[in-house]
């Protein structure tokens, strides 16, 4: 179907995917599919298959946000795991986004940076829950009173 991807063109064609999947006809949403299954990036790869999501008819909907949330939990780098988790939490129901931010919360709190720590906690602070921001060490909880005030 593509030649081999490199790395910068799997993040270029995650952006392209999720920005055009809506202009999409929907002929061509199983080859889009196809292409993001051929990014490895886990990171590229859940930012295709999110954005791809919401033109999919429900059950390819399901498969792809349930797809994009196992790649997510299994990135082993905890920055870029809260990061992925938080966004796919943002296009899932309700229901099941508040489990998977606090995931992403428990991962943010395992990031020994200080400064990646905080911007993690920053990157969340619209989405938590209430008793999340209480359970924060006292100087992340700072920031996050800051950033949800």
């Amino acid at each position: 179907m593509l030649k081999q991807l490199t790395a910068s063109d799997e993040w270029a064609y995650a952006r392209a995917l999720s920005r055009l999947a809506h202009y999409l006809p929907d002929e061509s949403k199983s080859t889009a599919l196809a292409i993001a299954h051929q990014i490895t990036d886990p990171g590229a790869r859940v930012r295709a298959l999110r954005g791809l999501a919401d033109s999919l008819p429900q059950a390819g909907k399901d498969a792809a946000l349930h797809e994009a949330l196992t790649i997510a939990r299994g990135i082993s780098n905890a920055w870029l795991r809260v990061r992925t988790l938080a966004g796919v939490s943002m296009s899932l129901p309700a229901e099941t986004a508040e489990g998977v931010r606090r995931e992403a919360f428990a991962a943010a709190l395992t990031i020994q940076n200080e400064w990646q720590r905080g911007r993690a906690l920053n990157n969340l602070s619209s989405c938590l829950p209430d008793d999340l921001i209480d359970q924060s060490p006292p100087p992340d909880r700072f920031k996050l009173i800051r950033c949800v005030c």
